[in-house]
Protein backbone atom coordinates (compact mmCIF):
# COMPACT_ATOMS: atom_id res chain seq x y z
CA UNK A 1 0.00 0.00 0.00
CA UNK A 2 1.34 3.68 -1.18
CA UNK A 3 1.84 5.79 2.30
CA UNK A 4 0.52 9.02 1.32
CA UNK A 5 2.68 12.03 2.08
CA UNK A 6 1.22 14.52 4.71
CA UNK A 7 -0.84 17.28 4.01
CA UNK A 8 0.43 20.19 5.39
CA UNK A 9 -1.25 23.58 6.34
CA UNK A 10 1.22 25.48 8.16
CA UNK A 11 -0.71 27.81 9.27
CA UNK A 12 -2.75 25.70 11.19
CA UNK A 13 0.10 24.83 13.20
CA UNK A 14 0.03 25.75 16.87
CA UNK A 15 1.95 29.41 17.37
CA UNK A 16 1.92 29.85 13.80
CA UNK A 17 0.41 33.23 13.87
CA UNK A 18 2.06 34.90 16.68
CA UNK A 19 5.65 33.44 15.09
CA UNK A 20 4.87 34.62 11.50
CA UNK A 21 3.59 38.16 13.04
CA UNK A 22 6.66 38.48 14.81
CA UNK A 23 9.27 37.42 11.85
CA UNK A 24 7.47 38.90 9.41
CA UNK A 25 8.08 42.39 11.16
CA UNK A 26 11.96 41.83 11.31
CA UNK A 27 11.75 40.72 7.84
CA UNK A 28 10.12 43.97 6.64
CA UNK A 29 13.42 45.63 8.91
CA UNK A 30 15.54 43.79 6.59
CA UNK A 31 14.09 44.28 3.14
CA UNK A 32 14.38 47.99 3.73
CA UNK A 33 17.73 48.00 5.53
CA UNK A 34 19.71 45.67 3.93
CA UNK A 35 19.93 45.83 -0.46
CA UNK A 36 22.19 42.30 -0.15
CA UNK A 37 18.47 40.78 1.50
CA UNK A 38 16.48 41.89 -1.07
CA UNK A 39 18.16 41.10 -3.87
CA UNK A 40 18.73 37.69 -2.52
CA UNK A 41 15.17 36.92 -1.86
CA UNK A 42 14.45 38.63 -5.43
CA UNK A 43 16.88 36.33 -7.06
CA UNK A 44 16.04 33.02 -5.28
CA UNK A 45 12.92 32.82 -2.78
CA UNK A 46 13.51 28.89 -1.90
CA UNK A 47 15.67 30.13 1.22
CA UNK A 48 13.20 32.78 2.14
CA UNK A 49 10.25 30.37 2.28
CA UNK A 50 12.91 27.33 4.15
CA UNK A 51 13.65 30.21 6.46
CA UNK A 52 9.86 31.24 7.19
CA UNK A 53 8.19 27.74 7.11
CA UNK A 54 10.90 24.99 8.21
CA UNK A 55 9.66 24.89 11.54
CA UNK A 56 6.38 24.06 10.97
CA UNK A 57 7.26 21.87 8.28
CA UNK A 58 6.31 17.89 9.29
CA UNK A 59 9.26 16.54 10.59
CA UNK A 60 9.83 13.75 8.35
CA UNK A 61 9.09 15.81 5.21
CA UNK A 62 11.70 18.73 5.19
CA UNK A 63 11.12 19.59 1.57
CA UNK A 64 8.02 20.93 2.01
CA UNK A 65 10.06 24.33 3.57
CA UNK A 66 12.04 25.82 0.56
CA UNK A 67 11.32 23.18 -2.26
CA UNK A 68 9.79 23.96 -5.31
CA UNK A 69 6.35 21.29 -6.48
CA UNK A 70 8.12 19.03 -9.01
CA UNK A 71 11.44 18.99 -7.70
CA UNK A 72 12.47 15.38 -8.95
CA UNK A 73 14.08 12.81 -6.14
CA UNK A 74 11.39 14.84 -3.38
CA UNK A 75 8.02 14.05 -2.06
CA UNK A 76 6.53 17.03 -4.09
CA UNK A 77 8.29 15.78 -7.39
CA UNK A 78 4.01 14.79 -8.53
CA UNK A 79 2.17 16.78 -5.99
CA UNK A 80 -0.91 18.26 -7.31
CA UNK A 81 -2.61 20.68 -4.76
CA UNK A 82 -6.12 22.23 -4.87
CA UNK A 83 -8.33 24.20 -2.46
CA UNK A 84 -11.46 25.31 -2.33
CA UNK A 85 -12.29 28.69 -3.49
CA UNK A 86 -13.21 31.46 -1.43
CA UNK A 87 -14.83 33.60 -3.49
CA UNK A 88 -17.04 30.46 -4.86
CA UNK A 89 -17.44 27.89 -2.16
CA UNK A 90 -18.56 24.86 -3.23
CA UNK A 91 -15.56 25.14 -5.98
CA UNK A 92 -12.45 23.09 -5.75
CA UNK A 93 -9.64 24.29 -7.84
CA UNK A 94 -6.58 22.59 -9.01
CA UNK A 95 -3.21 24.90 -9.07
CA UNK A 96 -0.48 25.00 -11.81
CA UNK A 97 0.56 21.64 -12.44
CA UNK A 98 3.55 20.36 -10.47
CA UNK A 99 6.28 20.14 -13.76
CA UNK A 100 5.01 24.29 -14.49
CA UNK A 101 6.07 25.44 -10.96
CA UNK A 102 9.65 25.84 -11.86
CA UNK A 103 9.04 27.95 -14.90
CA UNK A 104 6.10 30.12 -13.63
CA UNK A 105 8.18 30.79 -10.69
CA UNK A 106 10.83 32.07 -13.13
CA UNK A 107 8.72 34.13 -14.72
CA UNK A 108 7.11 35.79 -11.69
CA UNK A 109 10.89 36.93 -10.70
CA UNK A 110 11.83 38.37 -13.86
CA UNK A 111 8.73 40.36 -14.39
CA UNK A 112 8.85 41.56 -10.41
CA UNK A 113 12.55 42.20 -10.47
CA UNK A 114 11.26 44.23 -14.23
CA UNK A 115 8.86 46.39 -12.73
CA UNK A 116 10.98 47.20 -9.95
CA UNK A 117 13.77 48.15 -11.82
CA UNK A 118 11.25 50.39 -13.89
CA UNK A 119 12.21 53.90 -13.38
CA UNK A 120 9.07 55.20 -15.15
CA UNK A 121 6.50 53.22 -12.72
CA UNK A 122 5.15 54.91 -9.77
CA UNK A 123 4.91 53.44 -6.44
CA UNK A 124 1.07 52.61 -7.13
CA UNK A 125 1.34 51.14 -10.64
CA UNK A 126 4.17 49.27 -9.45
CA UNK A 127 1.95 47.94 -6.56
CA UNK A 128 -0.46 46.96 -8.90
CA UNK A 129 1.74 45.04 -11.27
CA UNK A 130 2.91 43.25 -9.65
CA UNK A 131 -0.29 41.61 -7.98
CA UNK A 132 -1.06 41.12 -11.32
CA UNK A 133 2.05 39.36 -12.20
CA UNK A 134 1.43 37.26 -9.00
CA UNK A 135 -1.92 36.24 -9.85
CA UNK A 136 -1.06 35.18 -13.23
CA UNK A 137 1.65 33.50 -11.92
CA UNK A 138 0.09 31.38 -9.11
CA UNK A 139 -3.61 31.33 -10.28
CA UNK A 140 -5.19 27.85 -10.28
CA UNK A 141 -4.93 25.98 -13.21
CA UNK A 142 -8.52 24.73 -13.20
CA UNK A 143 -12.10 24.03 -11.32
CA UNK A 144 -11.54 20.34 -10.79
CA UNK A 145 -15.00 20.13 -9.26
CA UNK A 146 -18.43 21.20 -7.59
CA UNK A 147 -20.75 20.90 -5.20
CA UNK A 148 -24.81 20.84 -6.08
Amino acid sequence: MTKHPPRWQAHATKGYDAAMSRRCGQLLTEIVANHHRRQAILADPLDLHRELFASFAPSDHPEYAGTYRGTPGTSLFDRRISAESQLEPGNDYEFCLPGEVVSRMAELLKNSRDLLADTNADDFGRLIALTYTFCKSAWPLTPIGVQD
